[in-house]
């Protein structure tokens, strides 16, 4: 299957539900002109294409990460530039039926782990120590 436009779309992470719905994180340029945003694209079981939402920053943002937890909220996790800093903040969204809360935090988000239903472990990049 394919998804987006004529520009570049990519897939970094996976993950597949119980009713085997592919759920994608990646990041794709064919939607803001040159620069990439971070997307989730939901296909079915069948391989038919269901909904996508993106995140833009002030330049490329990246989805690296995707989960689910017991509920099948999906969790993404990424690098997203923030319109008022100089350097990549990490995002990680959670993606419920009925609403999209975002969980800003520091540089960039790699792996998620769900371990049962009430921890989340991020696995994330750095460039500065914390002081």
């Amino acid at each position: 299957r394919t998804w987006g436009g004529t520009s570049r779309d990519f897939c970094t992470a996976m993950v597949i539900d119980s009713n085997d719905n592919i759920y994608l994180a990646g990041s794709t340029a064919s939607y803001a002109e040159i620069i990439l945003d971070m997307c989730v694209v939901v296909y079915d079981s069948s391989g038919g294409f269901q909904w996508y939402k993106t995140w833009t920053g002030a330049t490329s943002d990246y989805g690296y990460a995707i989960a689910l937890d017991s509920s099948e909220n999906i969790y993404i996790g990424g690098s997203i530039k923030n319109y008022s800093m100089s350097e990549n903040d990490m995002l990680m969204a959670k993606i419920s039926k009925t609403s999209t809360t975002a969980i800003p935090g520091y540089d960039s988000l790699f792996m998620i782990c769900l371990i049962f239903t009430v921890s989340v472990f991020l696995i994330k990049s750095r460039k500065k120590s914390l002081k």
